[in-house]
């Protein structure tokens, strides 16, 4: 007897599959993530992507994300994107293109055509970064100037007070640091732990940048070199303590203040150090003979570690 028929007869209703629907709008995003224009505009004309994913990232991110200029441009002539679409983190498709640490050219090329079709150049992130500063932080120069001709605010800071200024000596970018001083960049302006762009120049070890800034400041370069960060680190005591010679020969020839002293990291009492001792301690005999003719000795009494001792620790 077949006892097939128990399972297979009329009796059994058949399995109807139901189709996988994809929302449209992922599907435009995955075809702009890919770069498939030809895919792109197929969707498009069959009226796909109207809404962003959960990241609110809409198909123009993904494709100013993956710097896919073709699809940008198809999803911009179509008129089915908003060029200023913000994510949940207010990233817009230009934030995006700035972030871009590579592929600089391509990068200049998408962010023109968004620029040139109503991209706000000064739209911010939720955490107050703009696309100027991010585009420098990326090492892009060409795609700074860019903003800034397409209208970027060069004065516009971080939420920290973190300028353009200051990200372009933090980036060794020369270039960047002279268009953003010509444009009215102010070289005293200090963040929110008062560091000033000479204080990050001189931390980064940017000879150049250093030089620009202080000739810049002409007679005040001393006072702007003399300005400490909230722990009382100043810019003789940086270049000090990481042995940059060049630097700190730069400082003392502008007038820097060699004798203002620091509260020690280890210290748990007023107790101060001098530069000379920093520069000592860490082995940096180029420093310490820069620093010796400028040693207010009556100051260096007062502080933790005496020139002797800190002679002591090296042999020139």
């Amino acid at each position: 007897m077949d006892t097939r028929s128990d399972w297979t007869g009329s009796n059994i209703q058949p399995f109807e599959e139901e189709p996988i629907m994809v929302e449209s709008n992922v599907t435009v995003g995955v075809a702009c993530r890919l770069g498939n224009v030809e895919l792109t505009q197929q969707l498009l004309h069959a009226g796909y992507g109207s809404y962003p994913d959960d990241r609110s990232w809409w198909p123009i991110h993904e494709a100013a994300y993956g710097l896919h200029l073709e699809c940008c441009k198809l999803l911009i002539e179509n008129g089915r994107c908003n060029v200023n679409a913000q994510a949940h983190d207010s990233v817009t498709p230009l934030m995006l293109v700035c972030r871009m640490s590579y592929r600089h050219n391509e990068a200049i090329e998408v962010a023109r055509y968004l620029l040139n079709n109503g991209a706000n150049p000064n739209a911010r992130t939720l955490d107050e970064m703009t696309p100027l500063i991010q585009a420098i932080k990326s090492k892009n120069t060409f795609l700074a100037l860019l903003l800034i001709d397409k209208g970027a605010n060069p004065l516009d800071v971080w939420y920290d007070g973190w300028s353009a200024l200051h990200e372009s000596a933090n980036t060794k970018d020369l270039v960047m640091m002279q268009k953003l001083i010509d444009l009215g960049a102010d070289i005293f302006a200090i963040d929110t732990s008062k560091h000033t762009a000479l204080m990050v120049a001189v931390q980064e070890n940017f000879y150049h940048g250093v030089k620009l800034l202080l000739e810049v400041a002409g007679d005040r370069a001393a006072e702007l070199a003399n300005i400490s960060v909230e722990n009382g680190l100043t810019c003789v005591m940086a270049a000090a303590d990481a042995g940059f010679a060049d630097i700190l020969l730069l400082l003392i020839n502008h007038g820097a203040d060699c004798n203002i002293t620091q509260h020690p990291v280890w210290g748990d009492d007023g107790s101060r150090i001098h530069a000379i001792a920093v520069a000592a301690l860490n082995n940096h005999p180029e420093c310490v003979k820069l620093l010796i003719p400028h040693v207010d000795k009556e100051i260096l009494k007062e502080t933790e570690v005496s020139l002797d001792l800190s002679l002591s620790c090296f042999v020139f």
